[in-house]
């Protein structure tokens, strides 16, 4: 993953060159007449860039001891996989490695918070989140900001059976998604055999369910999420920060860290 930096002094500079300008066009605009212009011709020209631009040895050996710290960051082992976890529907290795993970964060580590609402039944989260596998063998906090570089933060959504049954039918009709804490069948695109944990989906109950800010705000067509019914808690945690947190955890009573598909979405023609 690249990271650059700019000085501040330079940023600075660069910031005073640049209100410099604008102060001139502001100035020079207010004593000159007006007049509509029009574009006429527009030339474009692409600049590659790639490893066949030199290094600017100045700019490197300034840059090298931010790099170097970041660098030790970065490349710190949170944990071991047995595999290499890919996305994919309707389950996958990432997704349920995933789901499971943040789920039992949620049931673990929030819930010992008496500040916030402890617990959650169900864990879900979209596909499209997830921007990178999770490498057989070392998994380093690299390898987190790679599968999720987005800022999204979780948060708990407590929805009565019918929104409940909303969400099914949009896993059903989209093929799958990232679940856990649950367990359904697809049927020509419908769900059917609802499980919500060991228990029969009651449509009748009001579930607790973690996800991300994104899609509670209605991102990927969740629309659904912002029914006035659902009641919403921020838990102002990133969702890359509870990966980050729980790998380790995780790794020190399960190594190496496995994921596998369990059937928990399966499609039934």
């Amino acid at each position: 993953m690249p990271f650059f930096f700019v000085p501040l002094h330079l940023r600075m500079k660069s910031i005073l060159k640049q209100t410099y300008i604008w102060a001139l066009v502001v100035i020079f605009a207010a004593c000159t007449t007006v007049t509509q212009t029009q574009l006429t011709e527009k030339k474009t020209q692409q600049y590659p860039v790639n490893n066949t631009i030199a290094e600017d040895k100045e700019t490197a050996e300034f840059i090298k001891p931010y790099k170097d710290s970041l660098d030790k960051i970065m490349n710190r082992v949170l944990g071991v996989s047995a595999q290499r976890m890919d996305k994919g529907q309707p389950e996958s290795e990432l997704g349920n490695f995933v789901s499971d993970l943040i789920l039992e964060y949620v049931n673990t580590v929030i819930s010992q918070d008496s500040s916030i609402l402890t617990g959650a039944d169900i864990a879900f989260f979209n596909n499209g989140g997830f921007r990178n596998p999770l490498p057989q063998g070392n998994i380093t906090v690299q390898h987190v900001y790679e599968l999720m570089p987005f800022d999204n933060e979780l948060v708990i959504l407590e929805m009565p059976g019918k929104q409940v049954n909303e969400l099914m039918k949009f896993i059903a009709a989209s093929g799958g998604i990232p679940v856990s804490g649950m367990k359904m069948e697809i049927r020509k695109h419908f769900p059917a055999n609802i499980y919500i944990g060991k228990e029969k989906f009651d449509s009748t109950k009001t579930y607790r369910i973690v996800t991300s800010d994104y899609l509670a705000n209605g991102g990927d067509k969740f629309f659904f999420l912002q029914d006035k019914n659902v009641k919403r808690t921020d838990l102002n945690i990133k969702l890359r920060d509870a990966i980050l947190a729980y790998i380790p955890v995780k790794a020190k009573t399960k190594h190496p860290l496995k994921a596998e598909k369990d059937g928990r979405i399966r499609i039934v023609e």
